[in-house]
């Protein structure tokens, strides 16, 4: 098609066609050109499409598990702790192949942190791919031996998806940033007091607020996290780039090239005639030369300087791609929103740092009923923002933004032993190693054949002693060393008188210990010839 659109056009570019009316002029090249980037848009878009429904499709495959944690009682550990736990489980990405994401439609794993309130008792969960359990457990408990982990059912369930609902009604709020995400906020290591040595954990105070819940009210946060790889940090570099003033070389993306290289010859033709290039319209002129400031980086101001340094240090880190939600849901009669949206709107209020970053409320989100015709699409988007919730919707709401993995240990992690916080679910016990000493029972024991049982499985325990049944009307058992599997019956047995048990005695043999020869290979060498008694060998471990 392209070699006919070049053939009709250089036919009809005589020099009559630019002497007839402008409005002419233009409106042949609409109809030659035109189509283009309409084709570039609508190929984009049914591309998307396809993507979102080969990734909805693997979606539903996925078999997703929710675990409990029950937090160490008296653990001494810092969020650093947490941190080290999230740069742990990078190694759950992996590269995706064009068959991967296009035919598949597999994306990049998610996980989803959460802290739920109900009525008052607080439990921590993870929610993860079942694959990626023992990954997310040894992380754990690598860093909380004493934590307690188990599979819990979706406590989110109570909540109803259609609203107006005659149960239960819900507020709830989806967070974001107030800058760009190359900012970072408040972390853990700003709220450490240098004088005492300690860091006022600011999750004690979102943990006091939701323990004030009270019966029928659930109070519930949750932030998911993606995986995306190192890509995100390259808008940083170039902030710092440009604050030190060091020039940075445009580089030019496939699709661009293609697009310039289709545009070339309208783009010359729009030259000729207006004196424009079209190419430049749409990607921008190439920038003139300026000449460089070479004390550039001794001219930045104080605050140049600390966001240049905040950063610096936050690309520094391993960064997920992130989106928060807040949902508050009580039973109707309990149902007091007029207290309790204060407390979700506030939530993450003490990590703003007013020269960098801070946590702000994604409008679209937010149920308002203010005016008349906000109350038009409340019960929308309740319904919209209980299913994302419901769902952990990584693709719902607000747009994703990027945090390190020091911000997110800043906004959860295990509370240590300084915050007094009432009701949260801590663990009770101590795990523990089993002691070193500890008997274990041998290969083949528990198929013995004892009165009324019959051996499980044809299996040769030479080296065993074993219990033997004999048949109806004989002996109940018979010990021996079986030197092979074809003479197990032939040779080496000894009858051993047991003794019957009663209806109302205690289940134990008393066995009388036969002598019996010991293979050449098990003979102890350090034996005295001619003493026959102790050439009597006696087996270890003769089970009885």
């Amino acid at each position: 098609m392209l070699p006919l659109l070049v053939t009709t056009v250089a036919q009809d570019l005589t020099p009559s066609f630019w002497q007839q009316p402008i409005d002419v002029v233009l409106n042949q090249i609409l109809l030659w050109f035109g189509w283009i980037p309409i084709a570039l848009v609508l190929l984009w878009g049914f591309s998307q499409m396809w993507l979102n429904y080969r990734q909805g499709l693997y979606q539903k495959k996925i078999r997703w598990v929710l675990l409990a944690i029950d937090v160490p009682s008296a653990t001494e550990q810092s969020p650093k702790a947490v941190e080290n736990l999230f740069s742990g489980i990078c190694g759950a990405r992996s590269t995706l192949l064009w068959k991967d994401k296009w035919i598949v439609g597999k994306a990049d794993p998610v996980f989803s942190l959460e802290i739920a309130s109900d009525e008052g008792y607080i439990q921590f969960y993870i929610r993860t791919e079942e694959r990626f359990r023992d990954l997310i457990e040894s992380a754990i408990y690598a860093h909380y031996p004493d934590a307690q982990i188990a599979t819990a059912e979706d406590y989110a369930g109570v909540m109803p998806v259609r609203y107006p609902n005659d149960v239960y009604d819900m507020w709830g709020v989806e967070h974001t940033l107030k800058n760009d995400y190359i900012f970072p906020i408040r972390t853990y290591v700003d709220f450490e007091d240098r004088i005492a040595g300690e860091i006022k954990d600011p999750l004690a105070q979102i943990l006091e607020q939701m323990a004030r819940m009270g019966p029928g009210e659930h109070l519930w946060t949750q932030i998911l996290i993606r995986l995306e790889g190192n890509d995100w940090k390259k808008k940083g570099e170039k902030y710092i780039n440009k604050t030190y003033g060091v020039e940075e070389k445009k580089k030019q993306g496939g699709l661009e090239q293609l697009t310039r290289s289709i545009l070339e010859l309208p783009s010359g033709v729009t030259e000729q005639m207006i004196g424009i290039k079209l190419n430049d319209i749409l990607f921008g002129s190439a920038p003139e030369k300026k000449d460089e400031d070479i004390w550039r980086a001794f001219k930045i101001t104080a605050m140049e300087k600390e966001s240049v340094d905040s950063v610096l240090r936050k690309i520094g880190k391993v960064g997920y791609g992130v989106k928060m939600r807040t949902v508050y849901c009580a039973r109707k009669g309990i149902y007091a929103l007029y207290k309790r949206a204060p407390i979700v709107k506030g939530l993450f209020h003490q990590f703003t740092h007013l020269n960098l970053n801070a946590f702000s409320l994604y409008p679209p989100s937010i149920p308002r009923d203010d005016y008349f015709w906000q109350r038009w699409t409340t019960t929308k988007k309740k319904q919209i923002l209980a299913a994302a919730f419901k769902g952990r919707s990584f693709s719902k709401g607000a747009n994703q933004f990027y945090m390190n993995v020091e911000e997110i240990a800043s906004l959860w992690h295990f509370p240590p032993i300084t915050i007094k916080a009432p009701l949260i679910k801590k663990s009770e016990a101590k795990r523990g190693e089993p002691p070193v000493g500890l008997p274990i029972t041998l290969p083949g024991a528990m198929e013995a054949g004892l009165p009324g049982m019959s051996a499980k499985g044809e299996k040769d325990f030479a080296t065993f002693p074993r219990l033997i049944p004999a048949e109806d009307g004989q002996e109940i058992s018979v010990v021996r060393l079986a030197s092979s599997k074809d003479d197990q019956h032939k040779q080496g047995e000894t009858q051993i008188p047991i003794t019957p048990l009663k209806d109302d005695e205690i289940a134990v043999f008393s066995v009388e210990a036969p002598n019996i020869s010991v293979p050449a290979g098990l003979r102890p060498p350090d034996l005295p010839k001619g003493n026959e008694e102790e050439k009597a060998y006696i087996p270890p471990n003769l089970p009885v």
